[in-house]
């Protein structure tokens, strides 16, 4: 079960990488493109994931742990466990409040705790930009 959930985080993140190398090689042809282009490019991509919120488990739960925990977040005594509990939505909501008004897209989220589209992008964008 173990070795299940490694292989599902790295077939998520390894997902995360290959858009963001379509993503610069799109990119490195078109030197004009601004960040705001950038998120354009695989928004599309980002409608597809769920909207995941206290209560959730799964690997996509699993993954916005991982994110959270990269940049810092607490996710109490469980950690990544793909659960959304309540110390995930707290950090989601310290995330949403601390990012809340996404200047890529002029959306501001709201500090509710449930990733949907707008958090998906952040937080992609964040990660992206950690590892760049």
């Amino acid at each position: 079960m173990k070795i299940k959930m490694v292989k599902i985080i790295f077939a998520v993140l390894l997902c995360f990488i290959c858009v963001s190398m379509v993503a610069n090689s799109a990119f490195a042809a078109y030197p004009n493109y601004t960040k705001a282009d950038y998120y354009s490019y695989y928004k599309s991509s980002l409608s597809s994931y769920p909207t995941i919120g206290e209560g959730s488990a799964n690997s996509y739960v699993k993954t916005v742990q991982i994110m959270l925990r990269d940049f810092g977040y607490d996710l109490g005594p469980s950690g990544i466990d793909g659960i959304f509990g309540s110390y995930t939505k707290k950090a989601v909501q310290k995330l949403q409040r601390r990012t809340k008004f996404n200047n890529i897209n002029a959306v501001a989220i709201d500090d509710d705790g449930i990733v949907g589209p707008y958090t998906w992008g952040k937080l992609v964008m964040l990660w992206m930009d950690l590892y760049s």
